[in-house]
């Protein structure tokens, strides 16, 4: 699929749905690495700059403009936004992207780009594999407990709200 055609793709690749719990993003604020860690690297797909990459991108003053402008796929991408789907323009994504009051695309979306594309093809790879797919989609669902609700809660009220079940 080519890239500039990146949302006709998620569309025709819906049996991905499941699993798309096996990407993530490395920014370090994500619950991504705690999965990898649990999963193991070879059954999830992370894409995206460190925390200190991304610390150095903000001091060299961050631009998503030079990411679009030297990156044909992603270019035609945001153009397509542009041009919208089905008679409805996306116009406002790809402005908040380029040309946002302050900060354009103040996530990274863009500069991360290169990196899910890789990570789009590692997926394609692996998913041409069934044996290798299945694997990795059922170690995700076996070893996904640690994000369960209960789990969660009870660490927000012991490290955030400083509760524990004795005096909550």
């Amino acid at each position: 699929v080519p890239l500039a055609q990146v949302p006709h793709a998620l569309d025709e690749r819906e049996h991905l749905a499941p699993c798309r719990r096996l990407f993530g993003d490395r920014s370090g604020k994500s619950p991504c690495k705690i999965l990898a860690e649990a999963v193991g690297r070879d059954n999830i797909f992370i894409f995206g700059h460190t925390a200190p990459e991304v610390d150095e991108l903000w001091k060299k003053v961050y631009s998503s403009a030079s990411y679009y402008n030297s990156n044909p796929d992603l270019k035609a991408a945001i153009d397509s936004l542009q041009a919208g789907y089905n008679g409805r323009s996306f116009s406002d994504i790809a402005n908040y992207l380029l040309y946002s009051y302050g900060v354009s695309d103040p996530y990274m979306c863009l500069a991360d780009f290169a990196y899910f594309t890789e990570a789009h093809r590692a997926a394609d790879r692996k998913y041409a594999d069934p044996d290798a797919w299945y694997r990795s989609s059922a170690i995700n669902i076996a070893k996904s407990g640690c994000f369960s609700a209960d789990r969660s809660i009870k660490e927000y009220a012991e490290n955030i709200w400083g509760m524990d079940k004795d005096n909550g």
